[in-house]
């Protein structure tokens, strides 16, 4: 089993990206893993299981969960912001903290299968030190798993249907 993890934003054709959508809902309907670790609008698009649904497996409580991740978000911006300012410190890159958040998510579903013969993920995002996964930018996912996406179903090759 191959365990993909997609990015929505600038990586799927829904929102400027080079991957159309009936791709992920086409992987997703194989014996592959198919999970939205960005931009969660992925899940109810290709019908996906994305965060939540990782600490659900996970067994972290909803509340908890929801408290830690508005925690962070605050720690993230408005504190960091003004520390910044105080400190005459640049300021947090959202770049940098969206990358990290999507780390922890991979790290989760490598918790969830640490059997998988292969993990992928696909982001615009640079994630190629994710420990224990293939990174493919959208361009590269699209000429190397394009032909092999194809050939099992030609008519997501034009465009495909959405």
């Amino acid at each position: 089993m191959i365990v993909f993890a997609f990015d929505r934003d600038l990586t799927v054709d829904v929102n400027k990206g080079p991957i159309p959508l009936a791709w992920v809902r086409w992987l997703a309907s194989t014996a592959n893993e198919v999970w939205a670790v960005g931009n969660q609008r992925l899940k109810a698009e290709a019908g996906i299981p994305g965060v939540e649904e990782m600490r659900i497996r996970l067994g972290i409580p909803k509340k908890a969960a929801r408290t830690r991740a508005r925690r962070t978000r605050y720690v993230s911006s408005k504190r960091l912001k003004f520390l910044a300012q105080m400190a005459a410190i640049p300021e947090p890159d959202k770049r940098t903290w969206n990358v990290n958040s999507k780390i922890k998510r991979l790290k989760m579903l490598a918790q969830i299968f640490p059997d998988a013969e292969l993990r992928i993920v696909v982001d615009d995002y640079d994630l190629s030190h994710a420990g224990g996964w293939k990174y493919y930018t959208p361009a590269e996912f699209v000429a190397v798993w394009g032909p092999r996406i194809k050939e099992a179903l030609p008519f997501v090759a034009i465009g495909g249907a959405r």
